[in-house]
C-alpha cells in the first residue's frame, strides 16, 4: 500500500514546479512545468525547450522535485522568459552541487 501511495504522489505536479525526466533521451534532465493535462506535463529547460514551445512529456516519466530553496521556489512562480528558465535551473544545478559536496 505504502508503494501505491509514493506513486501517487509522484505524479503530483504543479505549474511552475521543477521535475526531473525519469525515462527517454533526456533522462536525468531537470525542467520547469509550464502546464499540465490529463496524462502529458508540458515542461521546458529556456533552451532547446522553449516557453513558447515546451515538450509534452508524459507524467510517469517525470519526478517532481518537492525540496526547493525557499528563494528559488519564489523565483519560479515570476518565470516570464526563458533566461528565467535557465538562470533558475543554472541556480538548482549550483545548490544541488553543492549539497553533495557536503555530504
Amino acid at each position: 500500500m505504502r508503494h501505491a501511495e509514493e506513486k501517487m504522489k509522484d505524479n503530483e505536479y504543479t505549474i511552475r514546479m521543477l521535475a526531473r525526466s525519469k525515462a527517454g533521451h533526456d533522462k536525468g534532465k531537470v525542467f520547469v512545468v509550464t502546464g499540465e493535462s490529463e496524462e502529458r506535463a508540458a515542461i521546458c529547460d529556456g533552451k532547446g525547450r522553449t516557453l513558447a514551445k515546451p515538450k509534452m512529456k508524459n507524467r510517469l516519466h517525470l519526478q517532481p522535485i518537492t525540496h526547493l530553496d525557499p528563494d528559488l521556489a519564489r523565483q519560479l512562480g515570476a518565470i516570464q522568459r526563458d533566461e528565467d528558465v535557465r538562470r533558475i535551473l543554472q541556480a538548482y544545478s549550483d545548490i544541488s552541487e553543492r549539497e553533495k559536496a557536503d555530504q
